[in-house]
Order: structure tokens, then C-alpha cells, then sequence
């Protein structure tokens, strides 16, 4: 099994997962209970939340590893805020 980026998934990763069924709401925990013998609905992840954890069926190869995410994360702030300073300073100065 596999993640989106090629990576392999073990149990005890910590991962991140699209929630199959609420847009933009993303699924943060550890995967556990890998199924090596289905390509859909193949792990669980399970989300601590207040008063216990839930368990998510999660399909491996529509998420990431937590640090990789959080890599990308990274890497697109740094962009963006290159873009910004580069914009602020090629810019004429405001009249007055």
C-alpha cells in the first residue's frame, strides 16, 4: 500500500486523508489496520477526539504522510511569501 506521493504506508504512521465524505474537512491521525488485499477502504485511521477516539476508513492512496503534508504546507508559504516581497518591491511608489 501506498500513499498519493509513492510513499509507502505502514501502520503507526501519522498521516493525513481528504474525509471521503465532507468536502474540505480533512481526516488527522494514525493509521492502523492496513487491508493489503482491498485498493478502496484499505486502512483505518483513528482521530483523537474529546471523550475517545473515532475510527475513519480511509482509502491509502488519497492521503499523505503528516510530515509530507506538512512539507508542502511549508514549502507553499515560502512561495507565496517570496511572490509578495517581490511584488512589494517592484511596485512604484504610491502617489501622494
Amino acid at each position: 500500500m501506498h500513499y498519493k506521493n509513492g510513499k509507502a504506508a505502514n501502520n503507526g504512521d501519522s498521516v493525513v486523508f481528504p474525509h471521503p465524505a465532507y468536502a474540505g474537512v480533512l481526516i488527522v491521525g494514525t493509521l492502523h489496520s492496513i487491508s493489503t488485499t482491498s485498493t478502496t477502504c484499505n486502512g483505518q485511521v483513528a482521530v483523537v477526539v474529546p471523550g475517545g477516539v473515532v475510527q475513519n476508513y480511509v482509502t491509502i492512496s488519497d492521503g499523505y504522510l503528516a510530515s509530507d503534508a506538512m512539507d508542502a504546507v511549508e514549502a507553499t508559504t515560502a512561495t507565496a511569501k517570496a511572490a509578495a516581497e517581490a511584488a512589494a518591491v517592484a511596485a512604484p511608489p504610491a502617489a501622494s
